[in-house]
């Protein structure tokens, strides 16, 4: 995709989750404002967007969306999910949608913090839907937990192609990478992807969005995959923080991200 493409091209920033995992750190700022490797994530984010070609970000708050709309200033346009204490994820690509509509576009996490690199490569890449898998997965949750298959889930892909994404797993096999929160859609692919999720029996509370992948995957919808080798945190706990702040400060884990 050319640079000229890229600045038509959405980026959508979904951060309207309070946290609450996080503790005292999410008492008083939205998640995305926590500050990771010297400055808040939503920097990160924005910055690597930036140097990746994206002009005019847009970021769905809902926790804490006046202090976000501030923080970011001019810097991004800051959408608010008014269902955000009552509604999953899925809400807030519903409160996108319109600035999806045309050309579709990129959606990143507002709780991950990923590089330029990552984000020029998923763009990049060929396919209607197109989801970014952590291949270095392993040596990150083994810093974020004591027993990695207590969290990872299944993300199987053949061929480049999507197969099973999301469900509990009892062995390494089912495991090519993790879901990283970041996806790219050609204007048909969000379209196929926004009328799943308005259907009636998707969940707006319960369901997420790797069950909304698998339902397309199981209804003969071809996802691609594209296979990343690192440049990733994410910040769902304090401990991931720590391990967040160790490695984008110190750089101590070079084989996670580099």
């Amino acid at each position: 995709m050319s640079v000229h493409k890229v600045k038509l091209f959405p980026a959508v920033v979904l951060a309207a989750g309070r946290g609450s995992r996080l503790g005292e750190l999410t008492v008083e700022r939205p998640k995305c404002l926590i500050e990771v490797g010297g400055r808040a994530a939503i920097d990160h984010t924005l910055s690597a967007l930036a140097t990746a070609g994206f002009e005019n970000p847009v970021v769905v708050g809902g926790f804490g969306v006046e202090i976000l709309r501030q923080y970011v200033s001019t810097r991004a346009t800051v959408l608010l999910n008014e269902r955000w204490d009552r509604s999953g994820m899925l809400a807030s690509y519903l409160c996108a949608a319109p600035k999806l509509a045309e050309n579709g576009g990129l959606i990143h996490y507002g709780d991950v913090v990923t590089s330029a690199q990552n984000l020029e490569s998923l763009v990049r890449h060929a396919g209607d839907i197109v989801v970014a898998s952590n291949t270095a997965w392993r040596s990150l949750w083994t810093m974020r937990f004591s027993d990695p298959l207590s969290d990872a889930e299944s993300f199987i892909s053949e061929n480049g192609h999507l197969i099973d994404i999301g469900q509990r797993v009892c062995s390494l096999d089912q495991i090519h990478g993790q879901f990283m929160g970041l996806l790219k859609f050609s204007a048909a692919g969000w379209q196929r992807f926004h009328l799943e999720l308005t259907n009636p029996h998707t969940d707006l509370i319960s369901d997420d969005t790797t069950r909304v992948l698998r339902r397309l995957v199981s209804s003969g919808v071809r996802i691609d995959v594209i296979d990343l080798p690192g440049q990733w945190v994410e910040l769902d706990t304090q401990t991931d923080v720590e391990i967040a702040n160790r490695i984008l400060s110190e750089r101590i884990e070079p084989h996670v991200w580099s």
